[in-house]
């Protein structure tokens, strides 16, 4: 079919090269005029919103007009005057959108005082955004005394200074990747306008998915993850599809084809492979479609869209642009050098694996083993405030209440109580189940205190009982309805209250997780008839992380079986899909170990300019590692085996099959690893933790499958299998 294809779409090009160019430039200029529009676009993932801790916060804002998602913290630092606090507190209440400001009691903490604000409730991420900008403009317009500092905080903060520094991380490590990538290029090709063009279409794919992301508006939100994600992989997957058609163009010419005959041969062959990963990879990431998560669908869209715009310009824009370029591209220099490139060294390689193919097994596979083990202790949490650099205001204030033993006071947890309809919250046998729950949160010592309704009365029962007998007096009641107006609410569906639980660490802080947990399932003890709903922004990242994870074994199942397929019915080989889809998924838990190793446990930490470990692996990321490296690393599986296939099918015998295979492929796989590398290595050196994170692990997998896998493993495991390989029911062996 490829070949048909490649036989009447390769002289439409020849002929058509020039409208086909101006169109293409046309599209990318357009896309680039575009990108203005992105940051509208901006919206974290909003969690898992079947959960408990989804259903406490629709609670908080139906009921009290209040969200736990848009509060803020205001830190001062130094001798904070009264006079300068309560400017501040007016300064901020006159930017729109700001619910309230008020001063929330430090006992014992002399030098430091803290302000809690709160946005409109369910205000979306965009304008919270927008809102965080003009409170820290207006905060910074008032005049600090000598020796103070107040630093604003809070998640709508932690989005706005995440996505801006993001925005610009993004674009210095664009620029830097696709200038690693062409002195890559240059060596691997040894010419200039060969490397040129596939740094061309990695720039063209990047700038037509934004484009295309903000042609479809809100369709596909971006967050700082994905809009990081969406560049990487354009990037890298535009140059690497140019690098194997460039490749293989060079290999045609060289072998004494005119140019319309090279095209066709190289549309045919390498557009197979090329369209057989897109296929693969796009089963990867669509398995981002399973979990209800706007995030994951954000970033199984983009990519989506990355695989789409890279084919229609692999199979068209550059075969045009080879035909125009091809006096540089496939001059004698270059074809002399495409020949030398093709010898020695790979096929020599390939000679002694397959002599030593049964110590390469067993060496390679205990090494890779050092690193799967780590898996068994790897802890996933989203480090929250610690995501960004030491040099931001709101960081900066998060460090403070953290050493000062209040990291909970930002963020803390609540639990919704909700009595049933006719029934009062305020009953006595209510009261006791509250104070029972809050006697048990108290009672941990990772708690620091708990505020509720129950602070208005004692914990003895004296006071409770001349408390009931407020009530049921008209003038008591009068002093304390202000007071229960504002923590109680009466409707249809009964009676709801709020009890604040405030931890002693923060979000930074990977062990909040586990005291999540508890209060979930041993914590959460109601009489028949009292709901309890956790919430809150660490109770959100645990059913988050929670649910992510309960739908592992349905992705899985999907890439691997989807991938099986469509490799099965390529080589026509039982055994060699089955090789593919287990060695795929070395390369990502190999990965994982590595992030365990560094971000967890701390080694090397230090080097990739980490203050210290987070203690913790991002959730997120072995996921989309999963999803995107399975995928990628397709790519090289599908090269080699195309070429020993071919090689099997002109008649050579197994040995023969494979070192061909390996001796025309190494260097190809050699130079799209090391581009690779140079597209992810640079977030190394990102502010952002996620960043460095993501690059650390996309950048070991690809080490791993370029060199242990392909090189190693893949050839060593098809030398013990010997005829097996090529195994099909109704073909002899």
């Amino acid at each position: 079919m490829m070949r048909r294809f490649a036989a009447h779409w390769a002289p439409l090009l020849v002929q058509w090269r020039w409208q086909v160019v101006a169109f293409w430039v046309v599209a990318i200029a357009l896309a680039a005029s575009s990108l203005g529009g992105l940051e509208r676009l901006t919206k974290e993932d909003d969690g898992a919103r079947t959960s408990s801790s989804a259903h406490a916060h629709e609670l908080m804002r139906a009921k009290f007009a209040a969200d736990a998602l848009t509060e803020l913290g205001l830190v001062y630092e130094g001798p904070v005057t009264p006079a300068y606090r309560a400017s501040v507190a007016e300064a901020l209440r006159k930017v729109p959108g700001v619910a309230l400001v008020r001063p929330v009691a430090l006992a014992g903490h002399p030098g430091l005082a803290l302000d809690r604000a709160a946005l409109t409730a369910g205000m979306d991420d965009h304008t919270a955004q927008e809102t965080s900008r003009r409170l820290m403009a207006a905060l910074a317009a008032v005049p600090a005394p000598p020796g103070v500092k107040a630093h604003l905080m809070g998640r709508p903060v932690l989005i706005q200074e995440l996505s801006d520094l993001n925005a610009s991380e993004v674009k210095r490590v664009e620029r830097f990747s696709l200038l690693l990538s062409f002195i890559v290029l240059v060596v691997v090709f040894g010419s200039l306008a060969a490397a040129l063009l596939p740094v061309a279409m990695g720039l063209a794919g990047i700038t037509l998915t934004l484009g295309v992301v903000v042609a479809l508006g809100g369709a596909v939100p971006v967050s700082a993850l994905t809009r990081l994600v969406t560049s990487v992989i354009a990037i890298a997957v535009g140059i690497d599809y140019a690098l194997f058609v460039v490749s293989r163009y060079r290999e045609e010419r060289a072998s004494g084809r005119d140019a319309t005959d090279a095209i066709t041969r190289t549309l045919a062959h390498a557009g197979g492979t090329i369209t057989l990963s897109a296929l693969v990879m796009g089963c990867s990431v669509l398995a981002l479609l399973i979990p209800d998560f706007s995030g994951a669908r954000a970033i199984a869209g983009c990519v989506t869209i990355v695989l789409g715009v890279s084919l229609l310009t692999t199979f068209s824009l550059l075969p045009a642009l080879l035909i125009l370029a091809d006096r540089w591209v496939a001059s004698e220099q270059a074809q002399r050098h495409e020949r030398a490139r093709q010898a020695g060294t790979w096929s020599s390689l390939a000679r002694w694996v397959l002599g030593h193919h049964k110590q390469v097994l067993v060496g390679t596979a205990a090494l890779l083993g050092l690193l799967i083990i780590q898996l068994g202790h790897m802890r996933l949490w989203e480090p929250g405030p610690t995501l960004l650099p030491t040099s931001l205001s709101s960081r900066q204030g998060y460090d403070v209440l953290a050493k000062a033993g209040l990291g909970g006071e930002i963020d803390s947890l609540f639990v919704v109580v909700q009595q049933p309809p006719g029934d009062r919250t305020l009953a006595p046998a209510t009261l006791e189940a509250m104070a029972g729950l809050r006697a048990r949160l108290k009672a941990d010592p990772r708690i620091a205190r708990v505020d509720s309704i129950l602070d208005l009365v004692a914990d003895d029962a004296g006071h409770r009982d001349r408390f009931f007998a407020q009530l049921d007096d008209p003038f008591g009641r009068m002093l304390l309805m202000p007071r229960l107006t504002s923590a109680l609410k009466h409707d249809a569906e009964g009676t709801f209250t709020i009890m604040r639980v405030i931890p002693r660490q923060g979000l930074a802080s990977p062990f909040l997780r586990d005291l999540v947990i508890d209060i979930q399932h041993r914590q959460l003890m109601a009489p028949p008839g009292v709901q309890l709903f956790l919430g809150g922004n660490a109770a959100r990242r645990v059913d988050f992380t929670t649910a992510l994870y309960s739908q592992m074994p349905l992705m899985g199942g999907l890439v691997v079986g989807s991938i099986y397929l469509l490799l099965l019915v390529y080589f026509r080989s039982l055994l060699l899909p089955l090789k593919a889809v287990v060695m795929n998924a070395v390369p990502v838990m190999g990965a994982c170990g590595v992030l365990v190793l560094v971000f967890q446990d701390g080694w090397g930490a230090g080097l990739l300019g980490l203050d210290g470990p987070p203690g913790a692996v991002m959730a997120m990321t072995p996921i989309v590692l999963f999803c995107l490296v399975f995928g990628l690393s397709m790519d090289y599986e599908v090269l080699i085996l195309s070429r020993v296939r071919e090689a099997h099918l002109a008649g050579c015998n197994d040995d023969e099959a494979i070192r061909m295979g390996m001796s025309s492929t190494g260097g190809i796989i050699t130079g799209a690893a090391a581009i690779m590398l140079s597209v992810f290595a640079p977030n190394l050196a990102s502010a952002l933790v996620n960043a460095k994170e993501l690059g650390l692990g996309l950048s070991t997998a690809v080490l791993i499958d370029a060199t242990a896998i392909r090189l190693l493993l893949v050839p060593a495991f098809m030398k013990a299998m010997g005829s097996w390989n090529w195994y099909f029911p109704g073909r002899s062996r």
